[in-house]
């Protein structure tokens, strides 16, 4: 196994060379800027044209490098609690469920007792029951009353904080403790009617440069995030525009060949390429203290992005690229494929 795995290791440990490394930096003193995370070029929807030219949105996007945050439109009145989307449905996590399933499963019995203590605090509910909740389809109209339920309320989960340093167990403890998003729900699922109404083209104009493309639904309360630091599957890896509509968003961004540097979960995605491992994730919270960034690789290295995505501002940017997100609100939003 090991002479198996010796040429990504050495892969590894070539790709974690810096040879343009910056002076160590003091973790006590820490700005965004200091740690290497810029705030996110905002541009009109003039200047994005201009840019745009006459370049495909991906080939603008490779040769730009960065994303890019969309300004100077004004935010549509789209409501998620729009009677007409109350015989939709939303998913709270169906993409995580059989990750947090076998990972309980497999957990020691102390692990496993913690987990269910942290459910049955953080929920109310048993881990069994929470696992069940976020793997089946549930209507819209029972989702908006739960985060109307939540407004001027402490999430009980919120003492459950992301590890320090990497450590496993307490990671799947913070996200099954944090409350529950609805994310990744097609729009033509969680409110059919409203499929052209929503569109790219309803929003920027018909002029913007921009396609249409499918979008999924994105609506949660205050600290909810539906993902760690990730790369999107193989279908979301290209071009995506994401909106706010209601709420803000903090969001954590960097460039491919930084993936090297967040502690990467596969040894693949630590190679730095244009495109990772399907679906990459990596255990560096980049929205977490930038203290914390010390303690995670390279983390403190890397060089990428973090801002707040506000109402009527949306987001340009390649699924490729590791990218988190956190509602600092309740917020709904749009990802739209473009």
């Amino acid at each position: 196994m090991l002479i198996l795995l010796w040429p990504v290791f050495a892969l590894f440990a070539q790709a974690t060379q810096d040879p343009g490394r910056r002076p160590e930096l003091d973790p006590t003193c820490l700005t965004r800027e200091s740690a290497g995370l810029a705030p996110i070029r905002r541009v009109s929807q003039s200047e994005f044209k201009d840019l745009l030219g006459a370049s495909s949105l991906k080939d603008f996007l490779l040769s730009q490098g960065e994303p890019l945050i969309l300004t100077g439109f004004r935010a549509p009145d789209w409501n998620p609690r729009d009677p007409a989307c109350s015989d939709g449905s939303v998913f709270l996590g169906v993409y995580s469920t059989d990750f947090y399933s076998a990972f309980a499963a497999s957990a020691p019995p102390h692990e496993r007792r913690r987990l269910k203590a942290i459910a049955q605090d953080a929920h109310g509910m048993s881990l069994t029951q929470t696992l069940k909740m976020m793997a089946r389809p549930m209507a819209n109209a029972v989702y908006g009353s739960w985060l109307s339920s939540l407004r001027g309320k402490v999430w009980p989960g919120e003492k459950y904080s992301y590890p320090h340093r990497p450590d496993m167990n307490r990671e799947v403890e913070y996200y099954i403790a944090k409350p529950m998003l609805a994310h990744d729900m097609p729009l033509d699922s969680f409110c059919p009617s409203k499929v052209d109404e929503w569109s790219v083209k309803a929003l920027l104009g018909g002029n913007s440069g921009i396609p249409d493309g499918g979008a999924n639904v994105f609506w949660g309360p205050n600290g909810s995030a539906s993902y760690p630091l990730h790369v999107n599957d193989i279908p979301g890896q290209g071009p995506i525009l994401k909106t706010v509509l209601t709420g803000s968003q903090h969001v954590a961004i960097f460039p491919p060949s930084e993936a090297h540097k967040l502690s990467p979960l596969n040894l693949a995605d630590a190679i730095p390429t244009v495109q990772n491992h399907f679906q990459a994730q990596f255990q560096a919270n980049a929205l977490g203290p930038l203290e914390d960034l010390a303690n995670f690789g390279e983390a403190l290295e890397a060089k990428g992005w973090r801002d707040e995505l506000r109402t009527g501002e949306a987001l340009l940017f390649l699924g490729t690229y590791p990218h988190q997100f956190e509602n600092s609100e309740e917020a709904f939003s749009l990802a739209y494929f473009v």
